[in-house]
């Protein structure tokens, strides 16, 4: 089984303080558990040192009832280097669709929130790999096409309806060999597979791109083998929650 995860970019800073569980346990009918921290590195692990990384450091907001999961990133507002940041990132997971839209509603009257749901382009599927990936362990990645466009000629439009570019983790691991780049997928692998198969990525009708039997990323949603998502892929795009509140 896996597990369906929808982006939300929110257009104000979150506190755990403006969220009322009562509340929320009382509307949807269900025991709510809150887990919080403040010290979460860019990683999306929990920082126990007291020194600041250079990145900053970002607060986590999990709430969890049955057959549901909510996570917030939060930028830590107390990194002056972000200037004026007003924005923060949430992922969902429902298995009932009206348990969703009751808990979005609850949750925009409590906060008085803006929110929108976050589509990924090739790059921000990209920052997601990189965000994920560990050295030890690679996965087969595969970028699925899909040729959705109507044509007069039919015969044309199935030779090319749907195509596919696998490269193993094997050929992964012997791509990045011994460099220590932060971003494999961005800096190296793609860029590999552009060189080799003469696709520019971004000028072709990607449905998805998977990492084989961990994730896959489409346009608007995520999917895991695991019922959990890590907090590193939230803070991968926060980024482009930003270009968006600023419009």
């Amino acid at each position: 089984m896996s597990h369906r995860w929808t982006l939300y970019g929110l257009d104000k800073l979150i506190d755990i303080e403006q969220l009322d569980f009562p509340e929320f346990e009382d509307q949807l009918d269900d025991v709510v558990t809150c887990t919080y921290n403040d010290t979460i590195g860019r990683d999306g692990d929990e920082i126990f040192h007291d020194s600041m990384p250079s990145d900053g450091m970002f607060n986590l907001i999990k709430l969890e009832g049955t057959n549901w999961q909510v996570m917030i990133i939060v930028p830590d507002i107390k990194d002056k280097e972000r200037g004026n940041v007003q924005y923060s990132i949430m992922s969902m997971n429902f298995h009932d669709e009206t348990i969703q839209r009751k808990f979005l509603q609850i949750f925009k009257m409590m906060i008085g929130v803006v929110l929108w749901p976050l589509l990924f382009n090739v790059d921000s599927m990209i920052n997601i790999l990189d965000s994920v990936v560990d050295r030890a362990h690679w996965y087969d990645t595969v970028v699925y096409f899909e040729n959705s466009r109507q044509r007069d000629n039919e015969d044309d439009e199935r030779r090319l309806a749907q195509w596919s570019i696998t490269i193993s983790k094997y050929d992964c691991e012997t791509l990045i060999g011994s460099s220590l780049d932060n971003n494999p997928y961005e800096i190296i692998i793609f860029p590999y597979i552009e060189k080799q198969t003469g696709f520019h990525l971004n000028q072709l009708p990607i449905k998805y791109i998977s990492l084989r039997n961990y994730l896959r990323i489409s346009e608007n949603q995520i999917r895991t083998v695991r019922p959990s998502l890590s907090p590193s892929i939230l803070i991968s795009q926060l980024k482009y929650v930003s270009k968006l509140v600023k419009g």
